[in-house]
């Protein structure tokens, strides 16, 4: 019961639509035709006189020729008696070029009368036939010219054309302003109404699911050419009727029932279209879908068997090395042209454009082999500087020259794994030593405190006195080794605060020198200043800053050799647009230099060699000032020649805009 209820609604909603399109279809042709004869211009008396006057010129010709040809025949008073007052409602009078009436069916009629309509008429011998004209025509030889005075009776009394015209044209003047807001409602019915039939495709009435029609299993490219065949017959049919008949009603019902017949056809494919879309199979229930997924299968089989092949075949040919795979590549050249050479024996002029041809493909297969070595040259060279990042790309590579390829951009990969476990690890350690050194610094505070405590009391054994110093002078040891650990690790990891100021490197220099320039003659050495006159202004941190130069100084007071000189010079240097200042420390070392300048910047690496305790060091004052002066934006090189040791500062002066970058 539920399922016929939703069939009804369904139908009476299609239904609905047919009727309110036909409504919308009748408004617009009736529009068109209103338009056409001026409905919406003129008067209703103008357009009724037109009509009449039209309708009139084909009556007024054939009573012409009934008149002046004078046509006899059993059939001519059945002719006439259709012109009778009883038989039309056409009042005429014909009159010849002098006023005389020839033939009339009224005896009201006066020529000044504005109500008669007036048509010349021009008779020729040798036609049989009459013209109309609008206008007096002219005389010409062997014509006569006629007068037609016609008129419509007022009353209509008669059924005939000039009635029905005039009840239609009166009808529909008086429904020329109401068609328009009927069609415009019944088009938008017929939109809302199509809404509602397709809302209804597949549903039924309190039920879940959907519940497509029988036709669903039809693929739906075959139904809609079964629709377009039936659409294209009944067009067809209505087109042929129409050329073969002058019955309008039937002209006018046909093409009605051949535009509802179509309309049901597009009603019912969009319900089917609608149910499948709700379903998800308006694509794939098609013929064209399965075909076309039948003939994905079919390519999909034979690109995988075309594809086992060349894999095969690639790896054929990737097994033969490179020279024996570039001597067969000649072998086969050399084959093809002894064949080439038999084939354009007899025209050898073709031979020579083959060869040709031949030249042009080889050299550009060796052009492109070239640009990829030049690719590949280029990643060496990268990889040799330390790029680890370049990729090569290895597009379009032959086979050795790919493989070679892409094991340089593995080594690459591998390198870059190797440093940043490398870096990993150097971070690691540097962490562990800021954690270790902070969790000793207070035990060790601890001990210092004592110890200097228990230096101070006085006791009747000399030796407590003795440990006690000892044990103050360790700690005191320890305690500078920590902090300096902690300030290498924060100095290696940029963990450091720095306040980057304008500072005069010369008086920098020269207040530092002072400062050790009474140590330095205690151990022995003479210390000599090099500086311009003129300021050298750098950015730096004046605490780190002097923290480098008292490092550098103190490690010349550990190593340098007793009765030399230590060098301190101050240059400007300007490369390209940039300016520098040089600062060099230079002196004489104590011990042989046996270690590379790399190996004595690492920390906890000291000039002597055996580690002894004769030097109060711990090997981390070099790391700590090269660090620093990165940190301020400088860089510090170390040099050995024989027993000279040279360490070497260069920051970016003020004027050169690079320094604190």
């Amino acid at each position: 019961m539920k399922e016929s209820t939703g069939t009804a609604r369904k139908t009476v909603v299609f239904l609905a639509i047919l009727c309110a399109a036909a409504v919308a279809a009748l408004c617009v042709i009736l529009g068109y035709l209103f338009r056409a004869n001026s409905f919406y211009v003129y008067s209703l008396d103008s357009i009724l006189e037109s009509r009449d006057h039209d309708l009139m010129l084909p009556d007024a010709q054939e009573i012409a020729e009934l008149t002046v040809f004078e046509k006899n025949g059993s059939d001519m008073h059945a002719q006439w008696k259709r012109w009778d007052a009883s038989n039309t409602n056409l009042r005429y009078v014909l009159t010849d070029s002098h006023g005389e009436v020839l033939h009339s069916n009224t005896s009201d009629f006066r020529a000044d009368d504005p109500g008669w309509t007036t048509i010349y008429i021009r008779s020729n011998s040798s036609a049989s036939h009459v013209d109309l004209f609008t206008n007096p025509p002219g005389s010409t030889y062997g014509s006569k010219n006629y007068v037609f005075y016609g008129k419509v009776d007022e009353e209509l009394p008669v059924s005939d054309a000039y009635r029905l015209t005039n009840r239609l044209i009166r009808t529909g003047y008086a429904l020329r302003w109401a068609i328009i807001p009927a069609g415009i409602v019944s088009f938008l019915a017929v939109v809302a109404l199509y809404v509602v039939l397709l809302s209804l495709s597949a549903r039924r009435p309190k039920k879940e699911g959907l519940y497509p029609g029988p036709l669903n299993g039809v693929p739906f490219d075959l139904l809609l050419a079964v629709s377009a065949f039936f659409g294209a017959a009944a067009f067809l049919i209505f087109m042929g009727f129409s050329k073969h008949t002058e019955f309008m009603y039937g002209v006018a019902i046909t093409g009605a029932l051949c535009g509802l017949f179509l309309l049901s056809l597009f009603l019912g494919l969009s319900m089917s279209a609608a149910a499948r879309i709700k379903q998800g199979t308006l694509v794939k229930n098609t013929v064209i879908f399965r075909l076309c997924g039948l003939i994905k299968k079919i390519v999909l089989f034979l690109g995988r068997g075309l594809k086992k092949l060349g894999t095969h075949l690639l790896a054929f040919l990737r097994s033969i090395p490179l020279v024996w795979s570039t001597a067969l590549a000649i072998f086969l050249l050399l084959v093809l042209n002894f064949f080439a050479l038999l084939v354009f024996f007899p025209r050898i002029e073709y031979y020579f454009f083959f060869v040709i041809f031949e030249f042009l493909a080889l050299g550009v297969v060796l052009v492109l082999r070239a640009v990829q070595l030049k690719r590949l040259e280029a990643g060496g060279r990268m990889l040799a500087e330390g790029n680890l990042g370049y990729r090569i790309n290895t597009d379009g590579m032959f086979s050795d020259l790919k493989r070679h390829g892409e094991d340089l951009n593995r080594i690459s990969d591998g390198l870059g794994r190797a440093v940043e476990m490398r870096m990993k690890s150097e971070r690691m350690k540097t962490e562990l030593i800021t954690n270790v050194s902070h969790d000793l610094r207070t035990p060790l505070t601890s001990i210092v405190s004592y110890a200097d405590l228990l230096s101070k009391e006085t006791s009747e054994n000399p030796l407590v006195k003795e440990y006690a110093e000892v044990l103050l002078r360790q700690s005191e040891r320890l305690k500078r080794l920590i902090d300096d650990l902690v300030e290498a690790s924060k100095a290696a990891t940029g963990n450091l605060e720095l306040q980057l100021a304008p500072c005069d490197a010369a008086v920098f220099l020269e207040q530092t020198a002072g400062e050790y320039r009474t140590r330095m003659e205690e151990a022995g050495l003479e210390l000599r200043v090099s500086a311009p006159e003129t300021p050298v202004t750098i950015r730096a941190d004046g605490r780190r800053l002097y923290r480098v130069f008292d490092n550098l100084l103190v490690n010349i007071l550990k190593y340098a050799q007793s009765g030399t000189r230590v060098w301190l010079t101050l240059e400007k240097q300007r490369i390209g647009q940039a300016g520098f200042a040089v600062i060099t420390f230079r002196n004489v070392s104590r011990d042989p230099l046996n270690l590379t300048p790399d190996e004595f910047l690492e920390r906890f690496v000291r000039g002597d060699a055996s580690r002894s305790s004769a030097t109060d060091g711990n090997g981390l004052g070099l790391s700590i000032a090269k660090s620093l002066t990165e940190l301020m934006g400088g860089s510090l090189d170390l040099g050995i020649d024989g027993d000279l040791f040279k360490v070497t500062l260069r920051f970016p002066t003020e004027e050169s805009g690079v320094a604190g970058q």
